[in-house]
């Protein structure tokens, strides 16, 4: 081998043992970061939830693995939960929340947490939290000295976090195909709500010496994003589905939009009155364009009371129809059975300052079975009310 080659083979050899030297040793410090970094991040994890929620949830998992070169974590099996006993100290001391959560999840992923952020600075940033398919549950329990307060927590988290971290911030924290549980404890008996395949984003969220107190702030989050798509809803008397396509709303704008919503009966005209045992109104309800503006989240928030400014509706028709020929239900008394004095009825609060109709058809008929023949009547918008 002529010795220009030799050289060029023995400086390529050098190169590429020292590549590999080198690879290896980022490889070591790779695996010893990560080793390193999982039982702090743990304990940060453990601590800042109990610290920040003044000791009222603790966290479990069984398992978190991290990744030091992208900033990556992971935790499996995530369970959160409050403390019942801490919840009555904060009865007492005027300071529990109205709504209690319990969340469980097979996985939990943090994306760049900024570890030597962490350890140099005392500020833990993360850039996403993602809850992959939840199950949350809600308990709302109303407190007359929660009354009037502000979307601010009671007890500034700064405060509590302040020895351990200057900073804790996350741009992003998504719960993805949350199946969410509402149990209403100012009602007794009350039946709880489901809903599944529903999607949040909370954005930067911030705790340091001011976000307590920043009026562009509720929660510590500058805005929640709630999106719901193909949503049904079985009626109890197994006569009707309520469909919903489609659900968006934003806080900072208070903007609520849903693409469409219909109660369809499960039984045609002439057989739903049948199959229901007495003359009984069958409704068909389809809307589209529906808009809520102006609500109020942390009051629905904290006492399930739905305030707005304005609805609109376009496009859209309801259909009413009966069959007289059919008995009538006993001792049905059709006072206070208007769909008006019904909503009077719910249990939670609803006020809309001003609604708007627009191309809505109403169409009421009445099926007569000894002239067989229907006879009704058609009403169109706009009406605003």
């Amino acid at each position: 081998m002529p010795d220009t080659k030799r050289y060029r083979y023995k400086a390529l050899k050098w190169i590429a043992g020292t590549l590999l030297g080198i690879f290896i040793v980022l490889a070591g410090l790779t695996w010893f970061l990560n080793i390193k970094s999982r039982p702090i991040l743990t304990d940060r994890i453990k601590t800042l939830l109990y610290k920040s929620t003044d000791s009222l949830y603790t966290i479990s998992f069984t398992k978190v693995s991290t990744n030091v070169i992208t900033g990556n974590a992971t935790l499996q099996n995530v369970k959160i939960t409050p403390d019942t006993n801490r919840f009555k100290q904060l009865i007492a001391l005027k300071r529990a929340p109205n709504n209690l959560y319990t969340v469980s999840l097979k996985k939990l992923v943090v994306k760049h947490f900024h570890p030597l952020t962490l350890y140099r600075e005392k500020k833990l940033q993360l850039e996403e939290i993602i809850f992959d398919k939840p199950e949350v549950t809600m308990v709302n329990r109303q407190f007359a000295f929660n009354e009037g307060r502000a979307p601010r927590p009671i007890k500034s988290p700064y405060d509590i976090i302040s020895k351990n971290l200057k900073e804790f911030s996350i741009k992003s924290i998504r719960f993805k195909d949350v199946s969410f549980k509402y149990v209403n404890k100012n009602v007794p008996n009350s039946v709880p709500f489901d809903i599944d395949d529903l999607n949040i984003t909370l954005t930067d969220l911030l705790v340091d010496s001011t976000s307590a107190d920043d009026p562009s702030r509720f929660y510590l989050l500058k805005d929640i994003v709630i999106n719901l798509n193909n949503y049904v809803y079985h009626t109890p008397d197994k006569m009707y589905d309520i469909k919903l396509d489609q659900l968006d709303f934003r806080a900072t704008t208070g903007k609520l939009r849903v693409n469409s919503f219909a109660l369809v009966p499960l039984y045609d005209e002439m057989k739903f009155g049948k199959v229901a045992g007495y003359a009984r109104e069958r409704f068909d309800i389809g809307m589209r364009d529906i808009i809520l503006n102006g609500i109020d989240l942390p009051l629905y928030i904290s006492k399930q009371e739905l305030w707005a400014k304005e609805m609109a509706i376009s496009n859209g028709f309801i259909s009413v129809f009966n069959q007289n020929g059919l008995p009538n239900k006993p001792q049905e008394n059709k006072i206070g059975k208007f769909p008006h004095q019904l909503l009077q009825l719910l249990k939670a609060p609803i006020l809309v300052q001003k609604i708007q109709l627009k191309d809505v058809n109403v169409n009421y008929s009445v099926f007569n079975s000894e002239s067989n023949q229907r006879g009704g009547s058609v009403l169109k918008t706009p009406l605003e009310l």
